[in-house]
């Protein structure tokens, strides 16, 4: 049977499985930006926006942000 094939209940079935959900990451308090952040989002975010292209997102707030 190829991958394609297999459905999660289908093996939850077949193998006898039981399906325990658990929060995998831990709630985390929202943090405040840095006013450099800010700063690079204010100027960067607009043009990333209108180009509409994930890489244009990418590149408008990591690269500053890393450097």
């Amino acid at each position: 049977m190829i991958y394609s094939d297999f459905t999660l209940e289908m093996v939850i079935e077949q193998f006898h499985l039981r399906v325990q959900e658990n929060r995998f990451i831990a709630e985390i308090p929202p943090a405040t930006p840095s006013n450099l952040l800010v700063a690079i989002l204010e100027q960067e975010l607009p043009w990333a926006i209108a180009v509409g292209s994930e890489i244009a997102r990418y590149i408008a707030s990591a690269n500053k942000v890393k450097a």
